[in-house]
């Protein structure tokens, strides 16, 4: 008989109750059914207004529900949920989880039979992805990444097709089973990074430790691409579209973090200079809508 593998899923919500009862629920549910594991959830509420946390203690009380400041987004909220239980339990795996992906449990099966077969040992470190895709079930919508041939850690390919076992660099964190030994070592996602590429660069330190990635060759759900950046901004007008720019989570010094840990540039060139010239230059194309 396989051995049970014990897991503690991570994840974080705010301000969409339904998506996150539809989402926690429905991976509840599939993991319940699926063979020898054993879940624990930990949830981050990153204080919802609309009653998210309490509707979710009530679907189910072993819900372990932490609430946060309001200011933390993704980023800041999954190294909240993961610090909550640091150094507490040991886990043989991380589940990091997007609350809004509709999950489909024979994904879900076979995402933690790719787990078995990749880490069960101690001495396999690494992480399984599960691809997400559009309502056609036909288009991946989430998965990995491969780096290009670029010093920048921002331009990278999307990786992942549906019957196909795809080694990745690094990943989307809608659904990501990261082994235990190498989460414990990495301490999850950074809080540094509080919205944007906080999975990804995760994904990269995953690569960077030695870890290998695995993008699942079936779907663990549905969930389609957040709405393209162009079609937010169409109908603002200039000076709304400064605003939007000064209220982005992530500051400067996260990109500069970001470059320092993961670019490959000269080392006679500032971390800060790239990052300040990648900024004017998104600063411009936002403002012109370009």
């Amino acid at each position: 008989m396989a051995k049970t593998i014990k897991i503690a899923v991570l994840c974080a919500t705010y301000n969409r109750k339904d998506v996150s009862l539809t989402g926690i629920l429905g991976l509840r549910d599939a993991l319940k059914k699926s063979d020898n594991v054993d879940a624990s959830f930990f949830i981050l509420d990153d204080l919802s207004s609309d009653g998210t946390a309490d509707a979710l203690k009530i679907a189910d009380p072993a819900f372990s529900i932490t609430i946060g400041t309001g200011t933390l987004f993704w980023g800041g909220g999954m190294a909240a949920a993961y610090a909550s239980i640091e150094n507490k339990e040991v886990y043989d795996a991380f589940l990091l989880f997007n609350d809004d992906v509709e999950i489909e449990s024979k994904g879900v099966d076979r995402a933690f039979e790719l787990f078995r077969k990749k880490f069960i040992q101690p001495s396999k470190q690494g992480a399984i992805v599960g691809m997400c895709t559009d309502r056609t079930l036909k288009n991946v919508t989430y998965a990995g990444y491969n780096r290009n041939k670029s010093r920048s850690p921002w331009n990278a390919r999307k990786v992942g097709a549906i019957g196909t076992v795809t080694p990745s660099d690094s990943f989307n964190g809608n659904f990501v089973i990261v082994s235990g030994n190498m989460m414990r070592q990495l301490k999850g996602v950074d809080k540094t990074f509080p919205h944007t590429v906080g999975d990804l660069e995760l994904g990269y330190r995953v690569s960077n430790a030695g870890g290998e990635i695995f993008i699942s060759d079936t779907p663990v759900g549905i969930c389609e691409f957040n709405t393209p950046l162009s079609q937010k901004l169409k109908d603002l007008s200039i000076p709304a579209r400064i605003n939007f720019l000064r209220n982005q989570p992530n500051k400067l010094s996260a990109d500069i973090a970001f470059l320092r840990r993961h670019g490959q540039y000269p080392k006679w060139l500032p971390a800060w200079l790239v990052a300040v010239t990648r900024r004017a230059k998104i600063a411009v194309q936002t403002i012109l809508n370009i």
